[in-house]
């Protein structure tokens, strides 16, 4: 928000499950570091604007104290995967990466993707335009058509969108035999433990990149 981006952009830090759980380790020698985590599925677009934003916040955090000592992000030797695991459904198509939207996903996953209008909304340009923040000026005050003519169709091209044929057999499908969902609607008690520490941990990161964004 503090960066003036649109509600579009803003979406892909407002749920917790869309960040990864950085883990906070104790140094011997200075400050502790968070190692970053890798979120299954993220673009790699989203996760440098997510650090820009945090790099952003963490100067702004200095500049107004003296006494500010910043725990840094940095990246483990060897990548760790985040434990939240749970794939996001209102998020623009492109906060996934176009190698698992394509390969990874599902058809039925990705159509439960689209935004109400039945479209798949854009939030970024192509990585080589998010960067810095000097790139993200160029576009981020855009209306949403310009935005979309000049940076989104080019987006678009790199994602696999479900076609009518393959919509219409899913409909078929479901008006046959029905729909059942995957997840017991009893759910699992120590799943549900295990979900609420998840969202206590990230709660501080989603509401700083908000606010940064």
């Amino acid at each position: 928000m503090a960066q003036g981006f649109k509600p579009c952009v803003i979406t892909l830090a407002s749920e917790n499950e869309a960040h990864s759980d950085d883990e906070f380790t104790e140094k011997a020698d200075g400050p502790g570091v968070y190692l970053i985590k890798s979120k299954e599925g993220r673009s790699q677009k989203v996760t440098n604007l997510f650090r820009l934003a945090d790099v952003t916040r963490h100067s702004m955090a200095r500049a107004k104290s003296r006494r500010y000592v910043e725990c840094k992000h940095e990246e483990p030797e060897l990548p760790q995967l985040s434990e939240l695991t749970t794939r996001l459904k209102d998020v623009p198509i492109d906060f996934f990466s176009p190698d698992y939207w394509n390969n990874i996903m599902t058809v039925c996953e990705r159509a439960d993707c689209h935004a109400a209008d039945g479209t798949y909304h854009v939030a970024l340009p192509l990585e080589e335009f998010c960067g810095s923040w000097k790139e993200c000026v160029k576009w981020k005050n855009l209306s949403d058509a310009d935005f979309m003519e000049r940076y989104g169709k080019e987006v678009l091209k790199e994602y696999d969108l479900p076609t009518e044929e393959e919509l219409k057999q899913m409909e078929e499908w479901e008006v046959r035999y029905g729909y059942e969902d995957d997840e017991s609607d009893l759910g699992d008690p120590e799943a549900e433990v295990n979900d609420l520490a998840d969202e206590i941990q990230v709660e501080d990161a989603v509401m700083g990149l908000d606010e940064d964004l």
